[in-house]
C-alpha cells in the first residue's frame, strides 16, 4: 500500500498499477469491486491525528480512476471530522490556506477543482500548491517513504550463495 501510493504520487494510479501487475493482480482474489486503504497519521506530536482514505476502480472502458479520496481530521479533542479534501472522479474541494490551529479551522475556505484525469490523485496534484497546507504535509511525508520488499525466500537463497561449501570429511574431524 506505501509503495502504491509513492508510486502514484510520482506518476498516476495505472502506472502505480502496472507496476504490480495491474488492478486484477492487485485487488484480493476472487474479489470484485474497488481496491479502498486508508492511512492515519500524525504530522507532529501536538497535531491531530489525519485520516486519508483512497478507492480506486475500473471505469466502463477498464481504466483504473480514482473512485474516491478523502484526507481528513478531527477538530479539537471531540467533535466531527473535518473533510480538508475530498474528490470523487476527478471533481471536488480541497480546504486552502494554514491550517496551524486545528481548533479553528472552520474558517479555512474550500475551492473546488476539477483535476485534468480521473486517474490522478488530487493529493498528487494540489500537495504540491502552497495554498494546500494539509495536502502538502501528507505528500511530503509519503516522499520521504522508503519501501523495503523482503521475501524471506530470497534471503536463504543469499545464504547459500554466500555459506562457504563445507564437505562431510571437513565436518567430522
Amino acid at each position: 500500500m506505501f509503495g502504491f501510493l509513492k508510486q502514484a504520487l510520482v506518476g498516476d494510479i495505472k502506472t502505480a498499477l502496472q507496476s504490480l501487475g495491474g488492478f486484477k493482480e492487485v485487488i484480493s482474489r476472487d474479489q470484485s469491486g474497488d481496491i479502498s486503504f486508508s492511512i492515519k497519521f500524525r504530522p507532529q506530536k501536538n497535531e491531530p491525528l489525519i485520516i486519508y482514505e483512497l478507492s480506486i476502480d475500473l471505469n466502463d472502458k477498464s481504466l483504473p480512476i480514482v473512485k474516491s479520496e478523502i484526507l481528513k481530521f478531527r477538530r479539537g479533542s471531540k467533535g466531527p471530522l473535518w473533510h480538508v479534501l475530498e474528490f470523487h472522479e476527478g471533481k471536488g474541494f480541497a480546504a486552502e490556506g494554514e491550517l496551524t490551529d486545528y481548533s479553528s479551522v472552520k474558517a479555512a475556505a474550500r475551492k473546488k477543482r476539477n483535476l485534468n484525469s480521473p486517474h490522478i490523485l488530487a493529493l498528487k496534484a494540489l500537495g504540491n500548491m502552497t495554498d494546500f497546507v494539509a495536502v502538502s504535509k501528507l505528500c511530503r511525508l509519503t516522499e520521504d517513504w522508503f519501501v523495503s520488499d523482503f521475501h524471506l525466500g530470497d534471503a536463504r537463497e543469499i545464504r547459500k550463495l554466500n555459506s562457504p561449501r563445507i564437505s562431510r570429511a571437513q565436518a567430522t574431524t
